[in-house]
């Protein structure tokens, strides 16, 4: 059952933010899909589907510092990261297709990251308790997830909504961190307004004691009440935040250019 349903962001407001830095990522995350602060000068990285079960430790500019090897683990489509004080949680939750039955959240300590240059990782499988068909009727695509943030020792995934027509709130899942299989149920429902998936279909999350959540979509960005308007044309895919700095990556895509790392200050 869904608890509650959150209208925090209907009254945002939008706002352009002009102070903008951009950044050239190596080829090597021309298909990056998370990000996730290690500390206050260092980012980890992730390529989506297809790509070897890797993270990347890169600067606050985009350049490359370290590529470590994750065992015990397979990248059919990583989507997302989140951290929390111990670990590195890796988003094996792609589902283009609604149809996958393999979901799962790779474990990985961060202290080993820093260390070692291989690091081996534990799983959480997972699937949606409200998912009776794979795929599903196109009104009922909502098991897709490219976001997911880290709070008080539990997870939170937020659904990337395909429906047809097109549905303009999405859900949120609670998963505990302590298990090794669980199957979610929907937590609460965002409303963030919107009328097309190119523009708003949610891409990442971050969360920080000072904002809260933060979500991201290809075209805004949600924050402390703002939505923020977001220029350009880029397949935005990932966020997070670093003191009052914010950080949101974009994969290389044909006709719109190479990945980049895209800075924005915020208080």
């Amino acid at each position: 059952m869904i608890r509650s349903i959150c209208f925090f962001f209907i009254l945002s407001v939008f706002t352009n933010y002009a102070q903008i830095q951009k950044y050239k990522l190596p080829k090597t995350l021309k298909e990056i899909s998370g990000l996730a602060p290690l500390n206050d000068s260092t980012l980890i990285a992730i390529n989506d589907s297809g790509n070897q079960a890797v993270v990347y430790l890169i600067n606050t500019k985009g350049e490359l510092i370290k590529t470590i090897i994750i065992t015990d683990a397979k990248n059919i489509d990583w989507e997302t990261l989140a951290q929390g004080s111990e670990y590195l949680f890796i988003g094996d939750v792609g589902n283009n297709r609604n149809q996958r039955t393999n979901l799962t959240i790779y474990k990985v300590k961060i202290d080993r990251l820093i260390k070692n240059d291989t690091v081996k990782a534990e799983s959480i499988v997972f699937s949606y308790k409200n998912q009776q068909e794979f795929p599903p009727d196109k009104k009922n695509f909502i098991f897709d997830c490219e976001a997911m943030y880290f709070k008080k020792d539990t997870l939170y995934l937020i659904s990337k909504i395909k429906c047809r027509p097109w549905d303009d709130s999405i859900n949120v899942y609670q998963l505990p961190v302590n298990v090794s299989h669980y199957k979610l149920s929907p937590y609460k429902k965002i409303y963030i307004g919107g009328k097309k998936y190119f523009k708003d279909a949610v891409t990442g999350a971050s969360f920080t004691q000072k904002d809260s959540l933060i979500i991201l979509t290809y075209k805004h960005l949600f924050i402390k009440g703002d939505k923020i308007r977001l220029k350009g044309i880029v397949q935005r895919e990932s966020v997070c935040k670093i003191k009052d700095s914010i950080f949101i990556a974009a994969e290389a895509f044909p006709f719109i250019g190479k990945p980049k790392l895209y800075l924005l200050k915020h208080d």
